[in-house]
């Protein structure tokens, strides 16, 4: 179970990421909805991390609740940061 323990971030990083994307994507790049977009990330990971926390108990290594909800969030703030990186490679200059 140590391999599973490894990639519990990266894996809800990445559903996050996923989900993210497909809010933008389906609410047409609303501009008020945008700078949430962070925020909505955060909150969605922390329940994430809640869930791994009760239901996949032997894949992570979190020993308590208030540990998983941080856990779980930097993985949205690891998601939202991922975003930035790739925009900020692939913007176009002026």
């Amino acid at each position: 179970m140590e391999i599973l323990e490894t990639f519990t971030v990266p894996c809800i990083a990445t559903a996050v990421y996923v989900a993210i994307a497909l809010l933008k994507y389906t609410t047409n790049n609303n501009a008020k909805l945008k700078r949430f977009l962070p925020l909505i990330s955060v909150v969605l990971d922390a329940i994430a991390g809640i869930l791994c926390f009760y239901f996949f108990t032997e894949a992570v290594s979190f020993s308590s609740l208030p540990l998983a909800i941080v856990h779980g969030a930097s993985s949205g703030l690891t998601a939202t940061g991922f975003d930035q990186i790739f925009r900020q490679l692939v913007k176009k200059e002026s």
